[in-house]
């Protein structure tokens, strides 16, 4: 499961490079530079790279020369440490907006739908042990960095080889979960102005539900059919039009489809239980949380 494997693989990362920083001996701050180039190599292979972090780690590393922190201009300290800020504030947040998420805004039933957890508190457990692996410590480091200190050197770019792997990974579960329920829940309007506009029966939704999707597109345009035969005479006269009812109606179906696949729960009687309504907030709560996004992707 993709959570579980990005929580393994950022722990395995953070394991690896405090080895390398406490057994090397020598200069503390060229083992954090040796580390980060390490880092970097490793973090290609796992697209898509959170840029802002991947080119921090590319301006600093410098491990080619084998150089002396002393030797780093008191210039380029002030430069890395005002970048270095605001990536804090851009990872704050993104970790406050996931947790808008979690708690807030009714998306946790599409959060473990679409990363395949079991429940739950298995979704907060792993969001709690990836807040302690890169939130917390980054909350934590206050003031500016002092790059020839023995701890704060190696710890600093630890910090980063995780970051830019947490960072990369919420980002992009975060924007596919806009898209799950941003986009559903347009949607799921759509589809309940058909519902509503043509009655469907409940005979004709429960016999979708039970249908593979394989039989389900087959017998899409048959089942369009079914539900015009079964509307009253009265509801027949309100159409004008029989083959663009039954397109419409396919449309309809097969946007139904698509959320049943995503987890969207239909009950007979057309409505939606509570678990699946909550994946789709009121469009103002969505917009919000896509504004909060947008300042993720703002370039400084």
């Amino acid at each position: 499961m993709r959570l579980q494997a990005m929580s393994e693989i950022i722990s395995q990362y953070a394991e690896k490079f405090s080895v390398v920083h406490s057994n090397s001996g020598g200069n503390h701050f060229f083992n954090g530079l040796l580390s980060s180039k390490l880092a970097l190599e490793n973090l290609q292979s796992i697209p898509p790279l959170s840029e802002d972090i991947i080119n921090f780690l590319r301006k600093y590393s410098i491990a080619t020369v084998q150089v002396d922190s002393m030797m780093v201009s008191p210039d380029t300290v002030s430069q890395l440490n005002r970048d270095f800020k605001a990536l804090k504030d851009k990872i704050a947040v993104l970790d406050s907006l996931l947790q808008s998420l979690i708690v807030k805004d009714g998306a946790t039933t599409a959060f473990i739908k679409l990363y395949e957890l079991n429940s739950l508190e298995e979704l907060e457990n792993l969001i709690s042990s990836l807040r302690k692996i890169i939130f917390l410590p980054l909350a934590n480091l206050e003031g500016d960095l002092v790059l020839s200190g023995f701890d704060v050197g190696s710890k600093y770019f630890n910090i980063l080889i995780t970051a830019a792997l947490t960072f990369t990974f919420f980002t992009n579960m975060i924007r596919e979960s806009f898209d799950l329920y941003v986009h559903g829940y347009q949607k799921v309007k759509i589809t309940e102005k058909l519902i509503e506009t043509y009655a469907f029966s409940e005979l004709v939704i429960k016999e979708l539900q039970e249908k593979t999707r394989e039989e389900y597109n087959k017998d899409l345009a048959k089942s369009s059919e079914k539900l015009y035969d079964n509307l009253s005479d009265a509801e027949k006269e309100k159409i004008s039009n029989k083959n663009e009812f039954i397109n419409n109606t396919k449309f309809a179906l097969d946007e139904l489809a698509k959320l049943m696949d995503k987890g969207l729960e239909i009950h007979h009687s057309i409505e939606a239980s509570p678990e699946a309504k909550a994946n789709f907030p009121d469009f103002s709560a969505a917009k919000q949380l896509i504004e909060s996004q947008k300042l993720l992707d703002k370039r400084d």
